[in-house]
């Protein structure tokens, strides 16, 4: 797994959009009333976008040969 980045990034990319839509989709449609819960409602709308990145990152990512 040394050498395998763009399938690092793409289950990093994974890992930020499946967060978003369990954990943090919750905070986003609740009353936000602590610091903590707005912060996770910020992330569930940042993380999606984040993850999308990622993902194409890790798609089109080419690593060079010696």
């Amino acid at each position: 797994m040394k050498k395998n980045l763009d399938i690092k990034l793409m289950l990093l990319g994974l890992g930020c959009m499946g967060y978003a839509a369990s954990v943090c989709s919750y905070f986003v449609t609740r009353t936000q009333n602590s610091f903590y819960e707005s912060a996770q409602a910020f992330l569930g709308v940042v993380l999606p976008f984040v993850g999308v990145v990622l993902l194409l990152i890790g798609f089109f990512h080419k690593l060079k040969e010696k």
